[in-house]
């Protein structure tokens, strides 16, 4: 593979990232890492003077996403903390918030996402699917780079029998982490399930006989829960996932996403809309918010313009002032300014 020398602002960069605590991703073996624009443009208003940049506008991508977990339905925790998905123009890459390096470099014609937890989903161009032969070693030379550069995932490329996972409340107050896709019942009890969330979206269940399995209506309501097994709202909720450091985001019957928190309070009213699309192996694309990822919070409003929130519900960044916003760990939040993405402190 050829390698690029970093810039120094890249080096710089990465020096700095790396104490944010994220984990590096997967790199494509062919591709080398866009170079890095510096160019800037008068289009949107300079920042406030008392703002601080842990890294200074300097990435240049259309849309930069937290990794999302189909497993989990969170993004940017676990084995995806520090990795985003990153578009420019129709294209998806890699980016590791620890490194500064871009990855997989426009490899993806979907955004990439992880299934269970450790198999990284990559839509390649149609011609990779035409010889297998070809796309094994396409695809091990980037698992080859993935291990290289640290993230515990590898591509998915053969299928794992397009599983799916819930949890459940039946009719004796009992909560199981279910398993879907198999020929028995096989929900593990709240109790048993070592790395239980702090907060999750479960949805009352049935007992089916003649399955021998609990059933959910396709319509079924969510309520928010937590690791003690207590439920903190009722069942009110189209949907419950993007579990965070503080809160979790809940959609109303509407449409429409909020957060709550700890005590089930929806400190966050169901007001703003899906930011991210996550194509899953069983389900139908869902427009999800952000996860609460350092005690902020980034919403979208219903006229498109992004702002960030405390997880009190109190303004960090109002609507408008960036072009555009990602969260991120460590107390920041990414900006867009000029047309390109820093790492602006804001706790």
């Amino acid at each position: 593979m050829k390698k690029k020398l970093m810039s120094l602002t890249s080096l710089l960069a990465a020096v700095v990232l790396a104490g944010c605590g994220a984990v590096a991703p997967a790199a494509m073996p062919e591709k080398t890492p866009a170079p890095i624009s510096t160019e800037t443009t008068d289009t949107t208003p300079e920042a406030d003077a008392a703002d601080v940049w842990q890294v200074e506008p300097t990435y240049s991508f259309d849309a930069m996403v937290p990794l999302y977990s189909e497993w989990t339905h969170t993004a940017g925790m676990g084995n995806t903390e520090g990795l985003y998905a990153v578009r420019s123009g129709e294209r998806w890459s890699l980016f590791s918030a620890k490194t500064g390096n871009v990855m997989m470099q426009d490899a993806a014609r979907q955004m990439p996402y992880l299934y269970d937890d450790q198999y990284l989903s990559v839509w390649l161009d149609d011609e990779w699917y035409n010889d297998y032969s070809a796309l094994q070693e396409k695809c091990e030379g980037m698992n080859a780079e993935l291990q290289a550069n640290g993230a515990d995932m590898q591509i998915l490329y053969d299928g794992i029998g397009g599983m799916a996972n819930r949890w459940i409340y039946t009719e004796d107050g009992q909560i199981y982490y279910d398993l879907l896709g198999t020929y028995e019942f096989s929900g593990t009890p709240l109790a048993q399930v070592s790395n239980a969330p702090a907060l999750f979206g479960v949805q009352q269940a049935a007992w089916d006989n003649e399955y021998q399995c609990y059933s959910v209506a396709n319509d079924a309501l969510y309520a928010v829960a937590d690791s003690a097994g207590d439920l903190l709202t009722d069942f009110r909720y189209k949907n419950v996932c993007m579990a965070g450091d503080e809160l979790i985001a809940v959609q109303s019957t509407d449409g429409s996403w909020g957060y709550c928190d700890k005590s089930g309070n929806e400190v966050i009213p169901c007001a703003y809309q899906g930011v991210m699309q996550a194509e899953g192996g069983m389900l139908a694309p869902i427009d999800y918010p952000f996860p609460d990822m350092s005690g902020v919070v980034v919403v979208q409003d219903a006229d498109g313009a992004r702002m960030a929130l405390y997880t009190d519900g109190t303004v960090c960044i109002e609507a408008g002032r960036f072009e555009d916003l990602a969260p991120a760990q460590g107390g920041c939040v990414w900006a867009k300014q000029n047309g390109l993405w820093g790492l602006l402190e804001v706790k």
